[in-house]
């Protein structure tokens, strides 16, 4: 599959769906920021933290979208590179006596392309945001608190 990959949006793809899996870590810290404000009554940081807070927000719906983009165009390039390797392999052994050549492999494109794009390619940009959430999450709630961490 190695030979498939476009590189550049591969690592593309990689470096946005790690960008992206930092929002859960995020809100973690903004509600815990939020709550410190509270206890602590200090009313003259709410404005600037709500600022930087809905810009924050908006920096991950962004982020979200320039990932989707992105995994979108790296599953078209390595589906294009498969279908003409596919096609050029198929059309040098094809003769004209052979028979049900275009049924027999309109299959391949229509559902084990799409079966590969949904349960491998996007799963794997998929897992890669969640990892980065889950160690993000788990290192602010280790830095906020062990013991609290330890029990949940």
């Amino acid at each position: 599959m190695k030979k498939y990959i476009n590189h550049s949006y591969f690592y593309l793809a990689i470096f946005f769906s790690l960008l992206a899996g930092l929002e859960i870590p995020f809100n973690t810290i903004t509600y815990s920021y939020i709550f410190y404000l509270i206890s602590k009554k200090s009313i003259s940081l709410i404005v600037p933290s709500v600022i930087v807070i809905i810009l924050g927000y908006a920096a991950f719906a962004i982020l979200g979208y320039i990932k989707s983009v992105v995994v979108n165009k790296n599953i078209y390039l390595i589906n294009h590179k498969l279908k003409n390797n596919f096609l050029m392999s198929k059309m040098s052994h094809v003769t004209e006596e052979q028979e049900d050549f275009e049924s027999g492999n309109l299959s391949f494109f229509l559902n084990d392309l799409k079966l590969l794009e949904d349960n491998y390619w996007r799963q794997i940009f998929s897992l890669l945001g969640s990892v980065i959430m889950t160690l993000g999450t788990l290192a602010y709630a280790l830095y906020s608190n062990v013991y609290i961490t330890i029990i949940f």
